[in-house]
């Protein structure tokens, strides 16, 4: 990749797909389906969570190849849910953590319409939402979205009380188990 092939129609996702790939894409392994999700859109020098029609459209045809009943995976960068923000939107306030995209505000380091994709997956054993974007390891059960659990890998991190690290999951056929937290650049290593 050159400089000199820079220009407005490259950068950002352009650019991303040229030089690395798709966004989003999925794949299979054993009898497990992941999908692999673009969680980021951009609003002038702003980003945001949230999953674009085009992407939702992509995802509708890719689940139709499944059976009803099998089983998903996602991965995506900015969380379907957390509540790992609470306390930044207290420090920060509204100004930074609040994004206004055609006459609607919400919270950004959220995916906004994570109901949508919540809704394509319903058909299917969903058990195990992949997330970042906070840097701390957090683990969630709601109900409201059957057996999905969404789970938030802690980033390498230098941060003072923040545990860096990386989930490691056993499989054994179409059931994933809760997953443990090692490594660590700080020498803690334990089980969340």
């Amino acid at each position: 990749w050159s400089h000199t092939n820079i220009n407005a129609e490259t950068l950002g996702k352009a650019m991303h797909e040229q030089v690395v790939g798709p966004r989003y894409y999925s794949w299979n392994r054993g009898d497990v389906h992941f999908v692999a999700l673009d969680t980021l859109e951009v609003d002038d020098l702003w980003y945001y969570g949230a999953i674009g029609e085009e992407q939702l459209a992509w995802l509708r045809k890719d689940l139709a190849r499944l059976a009803a009943g099998a089983t998903v995976v996602t991965a995506g960068h900015v969380p379907l849910r957390t509540g790992a923000f609470s306390n930044e939107f207290e420090v920060e306030g509204p100004g930074r953590s609040l994004q206004t995209v055609k006459g609607q505000t919400f919270y950004r380091h959220i995916v906004r319409n994570s109901q949508a994709l919540l809704e394509l997956l319903r058909p299917y054993r969903y058990t195990l939402a992949l997330q970042g974007h906070s840097h701390q390891a957090e683990r969630l059960h709601l109900w409201d979205s059957g057996e999905t659990r969404f789970h938030t890998a802690p980033a390498v991190d230098r941060t003072p009380g923040l545990r860096s690290g990386i989930f490691i999951y056993g499989v054994t056929g179409h059931v994933i188990d809760d997953g443990e937290i090692v490594g660590s650049i700080t020498g803690d290593v334990g089980r969340l």
